[in-house]
């Protein structure tokens, strides 16, 4: 069988980790030929995987990544099936298909996006509920929201939980190294994800505001690129000494950042899975997370 999986990489987040981890694991599938169409074909070389780059320049140029430059490519490779791993397949797509819906955020919490974000998720995710032959959904959760959504699609909706890598051993030379390297905090409360608005990245710095204001010496060290609607989020990180933010840390050192958290906080008021979430629950650390799907 021949498999043609779309994975956008340039984008950073959990549809982008998912994407990578599911091919490189596919990638040793006996019998199975995997061809990626990938924005970032740099980021799943050495994989062993077929890898057809076309380019994606973000914000708008995702309607011409999505309804022309993949299907040109799908038709050149003309695979048994079509698995789109971000909420939206091609029009007039021909190839069976499956799509992967992260969430429904854009449904949910319609104000934390921006407006043309929420009209071509909402647009994208109810096209690939009418032509999709299964949806893959992280969680019961996401499952329940697309089923009321989009319920003449419910019978073809599949619960597959993410799979999480487990947190390596991370030594104290290692800590030294990566604390040197980033200038980490002695002391920190670690929120993970992209700042946008429904992540409530500003609660995180309030709150650490008011543990410094009663002598302790932490500070919010905020791990993520600025996503739809962060200024409530870079008022409160710009405001003091309180916050520290970097937009991106790399894959091998975040087991390091986290393990040396003295808590990780998500008071995300929705979420699908929560890739974030989970890695600081294998890193066997202080998790707290706010109780909303």
């Amino acid at each position: 069988m021949h498999v043609a999986i779309a994975v956008l990489c340039g984008t950073t987040g959990g549809p982008a980790t998912y994407g990578r981890r599911l091919v490189q694991s596919l990638a040793a599938v006996q019998d199975l030929r995997v061809t990626v169409l990938t924005d970032r074909p740099e980021m799943l070389a050495g994989s062993g995987l077929e890898i057809v780059p076309v380019p994606m320049r973000g914000g708008l140029d995702r309607l011409r990544w999505q309804h022309w430059a993949v299907p040109r490519a799908l038709q050149k490779l003309r695979p048994d099936v079509y698995h789109d791993t971000k909420n939206a397949l091609p029009l007039g797509l021909v190839q069976p298909a499956v799509v992967t819906v992260h969430d429904l955020a854009y449904h949910t919490v319609p104000e934390t996006f921006g407006w043309f974000s929420r009209l071509f998720l909402r647009r994208a995710t109810a096209h690939a509920s009418r032509h999709a032959r299964a949806l893959v959904v992280p969680s019961q959760a996401t499952a329940t929201d697309l089923a009321r959504i989009h319920p003449a699609c419910a019978a073809r909706i599949h619960v597959v939980p993410h799979g999480i890598d487990a947190a390596p051993d991370v030594g104290s030379e290692q800590r030294d190294q990566v604390r040197a390297r980033l200038r980490l905090p002695q002391h920190y409360v670690l929120h993970v994800g992209t700042v946008q608005a429904r992540k409530n990245v500003d609660l995180v710095i309030q709150g650490v505001r008011l543990l410094r204001q009663r002598g302790l010496p932490h500070k919010a060290l905020v791990v993520g690129r600025r996503g739809w609607l962060a200024d409530a989020a870079v008022r409160e990180i710009e405001r003091d000494d309180t916050a520290m933010w970097i937009e991106h840390v790399d894959a091998e050192d975040l087991p390091a950042v986290y393990a040396m958290a003295a808590a990780f906080v998500s008071p995300s008021a929705y979420e699908g899975f929560g890739f974030s979430v989970a890695d600081a629950l294998a890193a066997e650390g202080e998790t707290n997370a706010a109780a909303i799907a």
